[in-house]
């Protein structure tokens, strides 16, 4: 699902850069997609190490992910990178994350597909799934705003403003869960 989704959304960058007016979109949609393919190999481990609850493991994890985000981010920006240095920041944070719980709790392995066991799940995660893309889009609709009324440097400004505004909190919350 991770790959499809990424494939997806490399897929339709250009007619979200379209939809925006603006181009230098376009790749940095595609590398903002490689989130759900390091998305994919975090999920089972992240959900094994919630049901053995082994939180100390999952904090480790979000902590140091984020500080190697963090870092990124600080890097490639400070470096000039721009936008690219805050999707990059992201990215890594994405990948750090899976390395880590693979780490802490190796699921990496061959999947196995039984049709019968997933239909009774299916309907269910369809809703979960339609919840989160809703609330996603809830979430981020101010961004899709600014940067169609206001252009792409005063969204640039936006984003890292409430970037760092939201680190903390997010970071926060996650060793508080």
């Amino acid at each position: 699902l991770g790959l499809a989704l990424t494939v997806a959304l490399v897929a339709l960058a250009p007619a979200i850069g379209a939809l925006v007016k603006e181009p230098r979109v376009v790749p940095l949609v595609r590398l903002v997609s490689l989130q759900f393919l390091a998305m994919s190999f975090s999920i089972i481990p992240a959900a094994r190490l919630s049901m053995d609850m082994r939180f100390k493991e999952l904090s480790i994890a979000g902590v140091a992910a984020a500080v190697i985000g963090g870092a990124a981010t600080l890097i490639m920006t400070l470096n000039g990178a721009g936008a690219v240095g805050l999707i990059v920041g992201t990215v890594t944070l994405s990948v750090a994350r899976a390395v880590i719980l693979n780490i802490f709790c190796p699921s990496l392995q061959m999947p196995h597909f039984y049709l019968s066991k997933v239909r009774s799940f299916a309907r269910f995660s369809g809703l979960v799934l339609l919840e989160r893309s809703l609330w996603y889009w809830y979430m981020q609709i101010d961004t899709f705003v600014v940067g169609r009324l206001l252009g792409a440097a005063q969204l640039g400004i936006y984003a890292v403003g409430r970037q760092l505004t939201n680190i903390p909190l997010e970071r926060a919350m996650e060793v508080i869960n």
